[in-house]
C-alpha cells in the first residue's frame, strides 16, 4: 500500500458535521488492524460488511463509492484528528490505495476552500515495494467535489 506525506491547509472542520467526523476518526482508528483480523472467512466477511454499513451511514460520499456490503476501507482517517477546528494528521506517512476516495470522503466534512496535499513517501520501503504512488493536491469545493489542482 503506497504511504504519502500528507499536508492539510486551511482545513478548517464543517462545525455542523464534527460529531460525524470525530466519530469517523475514531472507528477508523479504532478497526486499523481490520484486515489481520483471523476470525475466518465468515466472521471476516461479516466485520467486513459491518464496517462498511457503518461507513455509508457516515457519509453520502462513501455511499457514492460503495456498494451495501463492500468498498474501500479508508483506515488512514483514522490517523487524523481535529486540533482547535482544524484536521490535521496525526501519522506521517499515511498509507492509502485510493488517495482521491481519502479525499473525497473528507471533503464532506470541510469547508469549502480546504486543501490536501499527499505527497509520496521518500522512505525507500515504498521503492523496494515497486509502488508508484501519485499523490497530488487537491482543493476541496463542496462535499464530494475535490479538484486536484496539478491538473486544473
Amino acid at each position: 500500500m503506497p504511504a504519502y506525506s500528507c499536508r492539510f491547509t486551511d482545513a478548517v472542520v464543517r462545525p455542523d458535521r464534527k460529531d460525524d467526523l470525530e466519530a469517523l476518526i475514531q472507528k477508523m482508528f479504532a478497526r486499523r488492524h481490520h484486515n489481520r483480523v483471523s476470525a475466518g472467512p465468515s466472521g471476516q466477511m461479516w466485520l467486513t460488511v459491518e464496517l462498511v454499513q457503518a461507513l455509508r451511514r457516515a457519509s453520502a460520499v462513501y455511499r457514492e463509492v460503495s456498494t451495501k456490503t463492500t468498498g474501500p476501507l479508508p483506515f488512514e482517517i483514522g490517523f487524523l484528528r481535529i486540533h482547535d477546528g482544524r484536521l490535521e494528521a496525526i501519522s506521517d506517512p499515511l498509507k492509502t490505495d485510493g488517495p482521491e476516495v481519502f479525499v473525497r470522503i473528507l471533503s464532506e466534512f470541510l469547508e469549502p476552500g480546504a486543501q490536501i496535499t499527499l505527497d509520496p513517501a521518500t522512505d525507500g520501503a515504498q521503492a523496494e515495494a515497486g509502488d508508484e504512488a501519485k499523490g497530488g493536491t487537491w482543493t476541496v469545493r463542496g462535499a464530494g467535489e475535490v479538484e486536484n489542482v496539478e491538473n486544473a
